[in-house]
């Protein structure tokens, strides 16, 4: 007999799935990925124009995100990184004292918080997108809660490697959506 997997079996099969495609990606590919995001990310009018950008800290199975922090900077512009606070996510000033926090994200020892109304861009990982801009997380929820919270002219960029992109992917009604996704 065959068996229908439910929602959430689906999204565990393909974080599983997308676990070993990263799994198989050398150091080279993923730095030379993050560098080729970064390029096309200060492209992108979105970021043009924003003065204030949150970004997240990458953990080792995700897209770098230094060299998009690094340029932002550069360009003066305001950083905000995501600060896990129990089980919501808190936009702060990204500044130089860095300590892990849970789930073993860098997270500023300093938490100077910026109101998401402040905020001209966010950047986000994920497990998995589609081509529709559906995002997978790691399955607790974090980035969707926050994501609701975001004022809705706040354009929301997801970033991967190519192989974290598929055409189609399964959703709740309380995942979130991304406006653009940017992969290499």
């Amino acid at each position: 007999m065959l068996k229908v997997m439910d929602l959430d079996e689906q999204k565990q099969a393909i974080r599983k799935e997308v676990s070993k495609r990263i799994a198989g990606l050398t150091e080279e590919a993923k730095v030379c990925a993050s560098n080729k995001i970064r390029d096309l990310i200060v492209l992108l009018k979105e970021f043009i124009r924003a003065k204030v950008i949150m970004v997240y800290l990458a953990k080792k199975d995700e897209v770098d995100t230094t060299p998009i922090i690094e340029e932002a900077r550069k360009l003066g512009k305001k950083v905000v990184v995501p600060v896990v606070d129990g089980s919501d996510i808190l936009p702060c000033e990204l500044t130089e004292e860095l300590a892990y926090g849970p789930f073993s994200v860098l997270q500023p020892v300093e938490r100077k918080k910026v109101a998401t109304q402040e905020l001209d861009l966010v950047i986000v990982p994920g497990r998995a997108f589609d081509l529709s801009g559906r995002r997978l997380g790691r399955g607790r929820g974090f980035y969707d809660r926050f994501l609701l919270s975001l004022p809705e002219t706040v354009p929301v960029i997801g970033i991967c490697y190519s192989c974290q992109v598929f055409d189609s992917i399964p959703s709740g009604s309380y995942d979130r959506k991304v406006h653009r996704v940017v992969s290499a």
